[in-house]
């Protein structure tokens, strides 16, 4: 059965009584008696040590366990927190005469203080040049859209300071792995140990690229003796359907003669987006309730997204008059259960009120 943890008067009350009984003590235990302090001091003690023993039986399962010690579970399982990445790509500037040179680690920043390094030298030609650059620093925010102003943080003789994200970007990016993440891809290995190439397999081996936060890998999806998978990329700055190059990394990871079955041919895809906009009605039709409408609208799509699904009509009306603070509502768009062809996920579209 439960052993609920005590709580400190708990503990003194217990205390004293134990200590009154044992000594034999009759007469009334004053405020400042001995007997009181100890009962305080003993008590602060045990409330200390029950506290450690509690907290060390919430460590000893992954789904109790806090930020320091799921990933001692994940590494004695082989599956490490996927680490934060950092960004890369190029980055356009313009100089003269030809010939003149961009030395590497030569710096550019962005106007919220992001910083990127040169990977090598760059030399002016046409009067421009483009240059590999890194960021200094990891994570979602290191990316940068095309078009993105910089500037060199030294000057450089020849180059102007202006410079300027190239159209191919500075991407790849990506965050320290989300905790609750991570302890679910834990656990999945946990209640989906390896099989020998099965499909929870996969499952397990596209959760450790970077970036990619689900998939779902398809026995045949190609025919026979073929797995396909696809997957998303929920933080990604481009946002859920994956780029062309995180496809590329994730089938190249796949391939990788560690995991790859003989005589299968995997193949990984980024699914299609299928839009579900929705037209609705509510009672009272406030800021408030619009926005909770919306956010159980996006939780219900969320909870349908897997390719090919197809979310029923009712889930999407119930999803709406479920909300609280809701008494009346209507949707009129969908009219009918929102299904997804094969290939297809459903994805969040725009709420139209009405």
């Amino acid at each position: 059965m439960a052993f609920p943890r005590p709580t400190l008067p708990e503990l003194i009350d217990t205390i004293r009584t134990d200590l009154v009984t044992r000594l034999g003590i009759v007469t009334t235990v004053l405020r400042r008696a001995l007997v009181r302090i100890l009962s305080v001091v003993f008590a602060n003690e045990a409330h200390d040590l029950h506290g450690h023993l509690d907290y060390n039986s919430k460590q000893i399962f992954v789904s109790t366990a806090d930020a320091d010690n799921v990933p001692v579970h994940g590494n004695d399982l082989g599956v490490p927190r996927k680490a934060a990445t950092y960004a890369a790509g190029l980055v356009d500037i313009v100089g003269a005469p030809d010939g003149t040179t961009l030395p590497a680690g030569s710096g550019f920043q962005r106007d919220d203080g992001v910083q990127y390094l040169a990977d090598a030298d760059a030399v002016i030609a046409g009067g421009v040049a483009t240059v590999a650059v890194t960021a200094l620093v990891n994570g979602l925010d290191s990316n940068a859209d095309a078009g993105t102003a910089l500037t060199l943080t030294s000057t450089v003789a020849g180059i102007q300071a202006a410079a300027t994200v190239n159209a191919a970007g500075i991407t790849g990016g990506v965050d320290l792995e989300d905790l609750e993440l991570y302890r679910g891809r834990i656990l999945t290995r946990k209640r989906k140990p390896p099989a020998g190439g099965n499909l929870n397999d996969y499952l397990n081996w596209m959760g450790e690229i970077p970036g990619v936060t689900r998939s779902w890998p398809i026995e045949e999806g190609n025919g026979p003796g073929t797995v396909l998978i696809y997957f998303v990329t929920d933080d990604a700055v481009g946002g859920l359907i994956p780029d062309a190059g995180a496809v590329t990394a994730a089938q190249a990871f796949i391939d990788d003669p560690t995991r790859h079955i003989l005589g299968s041919h995997v193949t990984v895809a980024a699914p299609v987006a299928n839009v579900l906009n929705i037209t609705a009605h509510i009672v009272p039709d406030t800021t408030a309730n619009r926005a909770a409408v919306t956010a159980e609208l996006q939780d219900l799509v969320f909870r349908s997204q897997e390719p090919g699904a197809t979310i029923p009509l009712s889930q999407i009306r119930a999803a709406v008059e479920d909300t609280a603070g809701i008494t009346d509502s209507a949707v009129s768009v969908p009219a009918a259960d929102f299904t997804s062809l094969p290939g297809q996920i459903p994805t969040f579209g725009v709420i139209t009120w009405v």
